[in-house]
């Protein structure tokens, strides 16, 4: 049974900042009840909520109880907004000073990655539950980069085209740490399982990020990249045993030039 000490220790340790009035409330009424459960009666001063934006706060000179303003834990579901979605004022704020966008269009959560990372301690560990379009999506170059360049990122649990949430948009959790990763342990779920099936029964393969081309992303199990290495490697190259020429293409089935 945990004790009322170690209650509020926990609540007093909890760190958060929300857009939304209704989530910050909603999250201290849950605390609240949290610590009423086993005895313990808690004042405002001890909660760490707060309603603001954090893409434009300093952690560090928000929260006194936490004054460095790194944390060891940080989870979210940050909002999913697209380029087109957003005013022109808050285009212009995110353009400039985040690696993570800094090429043509991006979304929203693409900020977050990076805000995450930064609030991290030195052996920090970050989960955020977002889409999962940035492996592949043009607009999620920048972001790939940055994910390669500080190796951060050493795991994707994949939800694949399967909907977890009543959202339009497919998901996955990716999970960020300080200490460099060369590799990402990677599964996908398959179609025959349902997410707390698969969640439950995780196999990871390791994907080198090194190897990653910032153009796209080829996420692949263990088993799917030894098929594609067989198929690669077996027999000789095309272009080894005939002499091929690059010719002029018609886009006409029976109509050829020479």
């Amino acid at each position: 049974k945990r004790t009322l000490q170690r209650d509020l220790k926990e609540i007093r340790n909890v760190f958060g900042i929300d857009i939304l009035d209704y989530n910050t409330n909603r999250t201290l009424i849950l605390l609240t009840i949290l610590a009423l459960l086993d005895g313990e009666v808690v004042d405002k001063k001890d909660f760490n909520i707060l309603c603001s934006d954090s893409l434009r706060l300093k952690a560090n000179n928000v929260f006194p109880r936490n004054p460095r303003g790194k944390f060891n834990f940080i989870v979210g579901n940050p909002p999913y907004v697209k380029f087109q979605d957003l005013t022109n004022e808050m285009r212009a704020f995110l353009s400039t000073g985040w690696y993570s966008i800094n090429q043509g269009t991006f979304n929203l959560f693409y900020a977050f990655f990076e805000l995450g990372y930064n609030l991290l301690t030195s052996n920090g560990r970050l989960g955020y539950i977002t889409p999962n379009n940035y492996f592949t999506s043009l607009a999620g170059q920048s972001l790939r980069e940055f994910f390669k360049s500080k190796k951060c990122l050493y795991k994707i649990v994949d939800f694949n085209h399967k909907k977890v949430f009543d959202a339009q948009t497919y998901t996955a959790i990716s999970f960020l740490g300080k200490e460099e990763a060369h590799n990402i342990l990677y599964d996908r779920i398959r179609e025959s399982l349902s997410p707390s099936s698969f969640l439950n029964n995780l196999a990871f393969s390791s994907i080198s990020l090194d190897g990653q081309m910032s153009q796209k992303w080829r996420l692949l199990k263990s088993d799917e990249q030894n098929n594609i290495k067989t198929i690669e490697t077996i027999g000789s190259p095309l272009n080894k045993l005939f002499d091929i020429r690059v010719g002029i293409a018609t886009l006409k089935d029976d109509l050829y030039f020479i």
